[in-house]
């Protein structure tokens, strides 16, 4: 007799239904993957992927905004080959976004109001960098310009002052 107690795999907390899901999206993620990969050359093939394709709209990640970009300027011609490709048929868009490897969903937004303190406090500019705006600002004539780079020196991070 098998006792109720002890170690479980997952598989034993999720019911039949959302295992027979998470597998089809799976197998649909590697057939993606697998036809992406036979009909677009290297090197755009292994440094842009595609991350769904869902009503004929195919969103594709890129490694860097360096290939994003690439990838943007090729749209029209990959739009017309993959077209072409029975998988694809009914292709109607691409949308490129920066994706770099091991990446997840993307973080929040500035307009995001849960936008988390330690992102927020990572985007401060270092106390150096800041006087090194300043110092540029002071030496620019254009007034629009200057106060820009002074906003933005505002920026740094406060360095919390020493009491004796």
């Amino acid at each position: 007799m098998r006792s109720s107690f002890g170690p479980k795999t997952l598989s034993a907390y999720l019911d039949n239904r959302l295992l027979r899901q998470i597998g089809g999206y799976l197998d649909a993620s590697a057939r993606l993957r697998a036809e992406w990969l036979a009909n677009v050359e290297a090197p755009l093939g292994t440094h842009v992927h595609p991350l769904s394709y869902d009503g004929g709209h195919l969103r594709l990640g890129a490694e860097t905004a360096a290939w994003a970009s690439r990838a943007r300027m090729q749209q029209t011609k990959l739009l017309n080959e993959l077209r072409r490709r029975p998988f694809f048929r009914g292709l109607r868009s691409v949308k490129v976004q920066v994706r770099p490897p091991g990446a997840t969903a993307p973080g929040p937004t500035r307009a995001d109001p849960g936008l988390a303190t330690e992102a927020r406090s990572a985007s401060r500019l270092s106390p150096y960098v800041a006087s090194l705006v300043r110092d540029v600002a002071a030496g620019v004539d254009d007034a629009e310009l200057r106060a820009a780079l002074e906003r933005l020196a505002g920026r740094a991070a406060r360095v919390p002052t020493r009491t004796k």
